[in-house]
């Protein structure tokens, strides 16, 4: 805990911009913990949806460009 005691020290130290700046980075980094921790979740979801389109025939950007044209 001595690493965690010194950057306290150091934070009570710094400027409010200064201060502000290390607190986005630490939110950056809670954010970017968080996103690996779904990460499996969501490569499942990818595979899910892969293994469903794999049953379907055709081409589906061909079928969203038709649909945009019978829009118009």
């Amino acid at each position: 805990m001595k690493v965690l005691s010194r950057a306290i020290k150091t934070l009570e130290t710094l400027p409010p911009a200064d201060l502000m700046a290390v607190y986005n980075v630490m939110l950056t980094m809670k954010k970017r913990h968080s996103d690996k921790e779904d990460s499996p979740k969501s490569v499942f979801a990818y595979r899910k949806v892969r293994s469903i389109l794999r049953r379907c025939s055709g081409s589906m950007s061909e079928d969203i460009i038709q649909d945009r044209e019978d829009r118009l």
